[in-house]
C-alpha cells in the first residue's frame, strides 16, 4: 500500500464495548505502531454515549490511531464529544450535504461546523457530494475533503485499493473539494 494512505475502518458500538476487540486493537498498535498511525477508526455518535466508551475511544486513539465521527450531525450531534475526544476527522452527515445548496439553515450549520473544527485542528469530510455545485459550495466554506458520487461509487476495499494503487490515483474514497489550478 503506497505510504500516503490512510485506511478507515468503521467500529460499531458492539466492537467498542467488547474487551476482547480493543484487546486486539490496542496489542497491534503496540506490536506495529507505523501501522496503526495509518488507520483511521470511524464511530458513529451513538457508538460514544456514555464515560466507557469515551474511555475506549481515548485508549485507541492513546494507542496511535486516529479517531474519525462518522456520520456527524445525523443523531446526537453534541459538541460536548469533541471538548472530551481527541477527534481528527468529523465526517458530516450527508443529509446537510443534500440540502446545501437550497437551504440556508444548512449552510449556515455546515460553514459553522467547518469553522469550530478548523479552530479545533480537525478535519472535515463532506459526505454524499453528488454535483459541482455542492462541491463548489463546501470548498468556498473550506471543507477540504468530500466523498461522494461526484468522484466514484462504492467499491470493495481491496478492489478499490489495488485498482487506485494500480492506476496511480491516489484519491481513493476521498478527494479534495478544491480543483488544482
Amino acid at each position: 500500500m503506497p505510504a500516503e494512505f490512510t485506511v478507515s475502518a468503521n467500529l460499531s458500538p458492539l466492537q467498542l464495548s467488547s474487551d476482547d476487540f480493543l484487546e486486539v486493537i490496542l496489542e497491534t498498535a503496540y506490536e506495529r505502531p507505523k501501522a496503526a498511525s495509518r488507520i483511521r477508526i470511524e464511530v458513529t455518535e451513538s457508538a460514544f454515549v456514555d464515560d466507557t466508551s469515551l474511555a475506549r475511544l481515548a485508549r485507541i486513539k492513546k494507542a496511535g490511531y486516529s479517531i474519525a465521527i462518522d456520520d456527524f450531525g445525523s443523531e446526537y450531534a453534541s459538541l460536548q464529544y469533541l471538548a472530551r475526544l481527541e477527534v481528527d476527522v468529523l465526517k458530516l452527515d450527508q443529509s446537510f450535504t443534500r440540502r446545501i445548496a437550497t437551504e440556508t439553515s444548512s449552510r449556515l450549520i455546515v460553514q459553522h461546523v467547518i469553522d469550530l473544527a478548523s479552530q479545533m485542528g480537525i478535519i472535515v469530510i463532506t459526505e454524499g457530494i453528488e454535483t459541482e455545485a455542492e462541491r463548489e459550495i463546501l470548498a468556498s466554506m473550506g471543507c477540504h475533503f468530500g466523498q461522494g458520487y461526484l468522484w466514484d461509487r462504492p467499491a470493495p476495499g481491496l478492489e478499490r485499493i489495488i485498482g487506485m494503487s494500480m492506476s496511480g490515483n491516489r484519491t481513493p474514497d476521498t478527494a479534495r473539494t478544491r480543483r488544482s489550478a
